[in-house]
């Protein structure tokens, strides 16, 4: 969105998984057989572990290059 690049943050970083693996306080039926059957789905569309997420922001953090940086759910699943 132009709104989030206008802000004028150095470096930006955004995660974009696909179906994400953790504890959820709310039943989610659909999300659920989509995670039991993610080993079928392509790369771009596996799920992917919180932690994973959460790696991969912050090494996007620490990296410090500046710029606008989209972390796909292939590169997030990459992410240990």
């Amino acid at each position: 969105h132009d709104w989030q690049r206008d802000i004028g943050f150095e470096q930006v970083s955004v995660a974009r998984p696909s179906l994400l693996q953790g504890e959820r306080s709310v039943l989610r039926p659909a999300e659920r057989l989509g995670l039991a059957f993610g080993w079928l789905m392509p790369a771009p569309y596996k799920p992917v572990a919180a932690r994973q997420v959460a790696a991969g922001l912050l090494n996007s953090a620490k990296a410090g290059v500046p710029g606008w940086h989209v972390l796909s759910n292939t590169a997030l699943r990459a992410m240990r």
